[in-house]
């Protein structure tokens, strides 16, 4: 399958201006030039392992990406993070470790990760995304900068953007579409939000 069949890949965001997210924290990260050690958490599908992606592309910093949801265990820690976290950057200052779904790492992934981030902090920065820090050892955690994408709970606002955005994807994809067509559109942000990758998945599987 072409990975830009899905709409969610192939309208992802470039650049933090075109990520939804809740005013302050869309501040930090414009406002980011280096990337500190990092713990993004938040409910699936609000755009954190996008904005992690957009800041490494937008500082053309060298990334490496992990999901911990299949590569969890100790001897993936390491040695395929080792591998990667011990070498100088390709270019630029550093390079960054990005870890996906980070509460999946076992205990004992989590307190040799903990240990690779202070030996390599020199040349290698590392963001774990979870949706549950909960599950993250103290120790960790503590190593980490913590970004919450915890969106407001009416966010009308947020939600009539994201209506924009969705109204945007198809008129590019040209489908079709009358002014009662809106209502469902408002209404599918509404049941999903703030689940960004849900409603775009949910709008390509209706237009079908």
């Amino acid at each position: 399958m072409n990975e830009q069949f899905l709409w969610v890949d192939r309208y992802a965001p470039r650049t933090i201006d075109d990520c939804i997210l809740p005013d302050k924290l869309k501040e930090e990260f414009t406002n980011m030039k280096t990337i500190p050690n990092c713990l993004f958490s938040g409910a699936a599908g609000v755009g954190k392992t996008t904005v992690a992606k957009v800041l490494c592309d937008t500082l053309n910093i060298d990334m490496m990406f992990i999901n911990a949801s299949t590569e969890r265990g100790i001897d993936e820690v390491r040695n395929k993070i080792q591998s990667f976290a011990s070498t100088t950057a390709l270019f630029g200052d550093y390079k960054v470790l990005l870890l996906d779904e980070a509460d999946n790492l076992t205990k004992d992934a989590q307190k040799a990760l903990r240990a690779l981030i202070e030996a390599h902090q020199n040349n290698c920065r590392f963001i774990l995304t979870c949706n549950y820090p909960h599950q993250l050892i103290d120790p960790l955690r503590s190593r980490l900068q913590e970004y919450n994408f915890t969106f407001p709970s009416n966010g009308k606002s947020i939600q009539n953007t994201f209506v924009k955005r969705l109204l945007k994807i198809l008129s590019d994809e040209k489908v079709a579409i009358s002014e009662k067509d809106i209502a469902p559109i408002m209404s599918l942000v509404s049941l999903t939000y703030p689940n960004w990758r849900k409603c775009i998945h949910e709008l390509q599987r209706i237009t079908a």
